[in-house]
């Protein structure tokens, strides 16, 4: 039997670097759109545990924006039907869970030592938007602390017609 011992990373982030940028003008036909979004571990040798990746969208209008596919690093690109879709009244989620809060099934993100430490969320959606239509998409990255206490980072982009 192997034990694998990982040092948790209480500062795994967004960075602004890793933040993409709004775009604007992307008119009224069918497009699709690739948001690179990526993380950081502050430290070589330091890990965090992934529970969920959640894509929010403020819109209830499902024929506006699809998810293709998004990157989970340590899972690979996942199709949008991997995902648990729910049109709420004012908002479109889209949930990938890897475990039920709990560490054992968690996706860890290991930094390795001189790794270029970008860990990429990149997410491609679909768009077929009406003119004047302005949706703000946010990513969250839920993780577990080794208390199995929950924490989440997370940063949002402006997409317009």
């Amino acid at each position: 039997m192997n034990i694998y011992l990982l040092t948790y990373d209480n500062s795994f982030a967004i960075p602004s670097g890793g933040k993409p940028a709004d775009i604007t003008g992307i008119g009224t036909s069918t497009v699709t759109k690739y948001l690179k979004w990526y993380a950081e571990i502050s430290a070589e040798k330091k890990a965090i545990a992934v529970y969920k990746v959640v894509l929010t969208v403020n819109t209830s209008d499902i024929s506006k924006v699809t998810l293709k596919k998004m990157n989970i690093p340590g899972i690979g690109y996942l199709d949008g039907s991997s995902f648990t879709q729910d049109a709420l009244s004012s908002s479109i989620k889209w949930t990938y869970t890897i475990s039920q809060n709990v560490l054992y099934g968690a996706d860890y993100i290991k930094r390795p030592v001189n790794d270029p430490n970008e860990f990429k969320f990149t997410t491609a959606l679909e768009l077929n938007l009406a003119s004047g239509d302005v949706l703000q998409v946010t990513l969250t990255i839920y993780q577990l602390t080794p208390a199995e206490a929950s924490i989440s980072d997370s940063d949002s982009v402006i997409l317009s017609a």
